[in-house]
């Protein structure tokens, strides 16, 4: 028996969530628009990548490359290392 109501509740939509005659969980249903959305953007990261490693003309369009390091200075990036940290804190909370 879960310990605490959280647990009781995640316990509960979890057992919701599986559906015998569904051919995906309702967990894998919930993650296909975050990985849809990962997926896009993985594209466009390596579009642009591909853009500036082989075009000249693209890496002489100073507009261009100075909105791209602006762009690149505001994401947030972090290593696998602190991604990994901060994954498994939040999981152990959760």
């Amino acid at each position: 028996m879960a310990a605490s109501n959280a647990e009781q509740i995640a316990v509960d939509g979890i057992a919701h969530a599986v559906d015998a005659d569904a051919k995906v969980s309702a967990l894998s249903q919930g993650m296909a628009a975050p990985l849809n959305a990962i997926k896009i953007l993985r594209s466009k990261v390596n579009f642009l990548i591909n853009a500036v490693e082989h075009s000249e003309e693209v890496r002489k369009n100073n507009s261009f490359m100075r909105r791209l390091n602006q762009i690149v200075a505001m994401t947030p990036i972090a290593s696998k290392a602190d991604f990994d940290r901060e994954f498994m804190q939040d999981y152990s909370e959760t």
